[in-house]
């Protein structure tokens, strides 16, 4: 049983009958060159995902009807971008103002260039979000709900920010927009930390040790 979390190792095993349980790390392409640590003006607020996933459609309505007008009371000159793929009407209804959909775009680099924080706000459903590890190799400040941080929570402020509920979220967001330097410390390290955990040769080497183990077992 092959499962992508440390966690999900204690969760697994006294299930598992016997069965070898092992971790393989999850692992994302980690684009030759980081993006823009600080994003571009006016400074924007960016959220990728499929809106065909309920957990992305919550996230995007608690995110522009909760959180994002208090963060622009806070700073008004702020945006909010809402970018993926097929957007009911739930979400293009939230396009207004301040806030823009982009629906089905070709690639989504360009967004989260010129994004000056990343949020992943997910309050429902579980396992790691390949959107946040993607986040943290492209070298992006970027603010997450302990659901969207599920894997990843040691990064804690250091890497990305935690927010637990509305008001942390507020304030993770708001104190990002308004100090550019401590986007560009936070997207730097996240960057470091994944060219050093989520590169593509870490899950190689541990689907190889996988293999290695079955080997063991049937030459016994």
């Amino acid at each position: 049983i092959v499962v992508f979390a440390e966690r999900d190792l204690d969760a697994v095993r006294p299930t598992a009958g016997g069965a070898i349980v092992t971790r393989v790390p999850l692992t994302v392409d980690i684009p030759e060159q980081p993006l823009d640590p600080v994003g571009s003006e006016p400074p924007t607020i960016v959220f990728v995902g499929s809106f065909g996933h309920p957990p992305n459609v919550d996230a995007a309505l608690w995110l522009a009807g909760t959180i994002f007008p208090r963060v622009a009371e806070l700073v008004p000159e702020a945006r909010l971008e809402l970018v993926g793929h097929a957007p009911g009407d739930q979400v293009r209804a939230l396009a207004r103002g301040a806030i823009t959909v982009h629906a089905s775009v070709p690639d989504v680099t360009p967004y989260l260039d010129r994004a000056a924080v990343v949020v992943a706000p997910i309050r429902i459903g579980g396992s790691m979000r390949m959107k946040v590890l993607e986040s943290l190799a492209a070298g992006k400040a970027l603010v997450a709900s302990p659901r969207a941080a599920e894997g990843v929570e040691e990064l804690a402020g250091e890497q990305l920010l935690i927010a637990v509920d509305a008001d942390e979220m507020v304030d993770a967001l708001t104190s990002l927009l308004l100090d550019p330097a401590r986007r560009r410390g936070l997207a730097e390290s996240a960057r470091r930390w994944a060219e050093s955990n989520l590169g593509w040769e870490r899950g190689v080497a541990a689907f190889e040790e996988l293999y290695d183990t079955f080997g063991g077992i049937r030459g016994r």
